[in-house]
């Protein structure tokens, strides 16, 4: 019994090894990351459904 739980425990923390190891993938290619503009702020629902929604607004 303890050598079954001993061997699950094991091969849990070896999995867990190989899951987190894994290869990250870009959201951007090199090169090609946007730059952050910190004028640039997301609109709420509220306003994007508005009919006067400015978008220059500073």
């Amino acid at each position: 019994m303890i050598k079954n739980k001993l061997i699950l425990y094991l091969s849990i923390k070896v999995l867990t090894v190989f899951i987190c190891h894994a290869d990250r993938v870009a959201l951007w290619p090199d090169g090609k990351i946007p730059d952050f503009q910190s004028h640039q702020i997301a609109a709420t629902n509220k306003e994007v459904k508005a009919k006067h929604i400015s978008l220059l607004k500073f």
